[in-house]
C-alpha cells in the first residue's frame, strides 16, 4: 500500500510540476511576462494532477501486463487525461473550441506535458531497474 501511495504522489508531483513548467513557457512566449495564474487556475491544475494519479492506478495494480495491453492502456489513459484537461480547460477559459489556434496550442501543451511526464517516468524506472540489476549482479559474485 505504501508503494502505491508513493507512486501516486510521484505521478501527481510530476504532472503538476510539468504543467506549471510548460504552461509558464507557453504563457511567456504567447502572452508575455504580464501573464499570471489565479487561484482557480492553480486549483484546476492540482485537480488535473490528482485525476492523472487516480486514473493511473490500473497501471500500478496489475504487475503482469503484456506489451500490447500496456500500449492499449496508455492510449486509453491519454484519451481520458486529454478529455479531462480539455473539459477543465474549456470550463476555466484557458482556451476556446471555436478558436482553432488556441485549441491547437492548448492541445500541444497537453501532449508536451504528457510526453515529458512519460519520459521522466521512463528514465526514473530505467535507472531504478539498472540499480537493482547492479545490486543483483554484485550479490551473485
Amino acid at each position: 500500500m505504501k508503494e502505491l501511495i508513493n507512486a501516486l504522489i510521484s505521478i501527481f508531483t510530476r504532472v503538476v510540476t510539468s504543467i506549471f513548467i510548460f504552461t509558464s513557457i507557453y504563457l511567456v512566449a504567447f502572452v508575455g511576462f504580464s501573464a499570471s495564474f489565479d487561484i482557480f487556475d492553480i486549483l484546476f491544475i492540482l485537480l488535473i494532477g490528482f485525476l492523472s494519479a487516480v486514473f493511473y492506478i490500473p497501471f500500478l495494480v496489475d504487475k503482469s501486463i503484456s506489451k500490447t495491453k500496456m500500449l492499449i492502456m496508455e492510449i486509453v489513459y491519454f484519451l481520458i487525461i486529454n478529455t479531462i484537461v480539455l473539459v477543465i480547460g474549456n470550463f476555466s477559459g484557458w482556451f476556446c473550441f471555436t478558436q482553432i489556434a488556441s485549441f491547437i496550442a492548448f492541445e500541444g501543451v497537453i501532449v508536451a506535458v504528457y510526453a515529458f511526464v512519460l519520459f521522466i517516468s521512463y528514465k526514473v524506472d530505467s535507472n531504478t531497474a539498472n540499480e537493482l540489476n547492479k545490486k543483483l549482479h554484485n550479490r551473485n559474485k
